[in-house]
């Protein structure tokens, strides 16, 4: 079996990539980040592209024919650092994810996040 994780690799990462060889499931880690991981558990393989990029992504997701993809929620300071433009590029990553997902027929799909993704709820106005 073939697991995806993609997104925001700064986090969960090394831990689900761990976990998912102890299972004997092969961790597929991309992202535009994703050799600054020095994978060192069996079974798991780092592409460094980014979802927001198309044609290489949707050729990973054709070659594996994944069972489930995890994507990583990115902080939205983090989006926000790079200007509208890396915030569009988040949000085309995940928009790619979930067309590459249903295309390929992945029959499982996890979002994790957690409300720090949100912003920090101040009221500005």
């Amino acid at each position: 079996m073939n697991d995806l994780i993609a997104g925001n690799l700064t986090c969960l990462t090394g831990t689900l990539g761990r976990a998912f060889s102890a299972e004997k499931i092969r961790a597929v880690v991309a992202g535009p980040n994703s050799k600054d991981f020095h994978i060192k558990f069996p079974n798991a393989a780092a592409y460094s592209i980014p979802a927001a990029d198309s044609a290489p992504f949707r050729e990973v997701m054709a070659t594996f024919r994944f069972e489930a993809v995890i994507y990583l929620a990115t902080r939205e300071d983090h989006l926000l650092e790079g200007g509208s433009r890396v915030t569009a590029e988040g949000l085309d990553s995940l928009r790619n994810m979930l067309e590459f997902s249903r295309a390929e027929g992945v029959k499982r799909f996890f979002l994790i996040s957690s409300t720090e993704v949100y912003g920090d709820g101040e009221d500005t106005a």
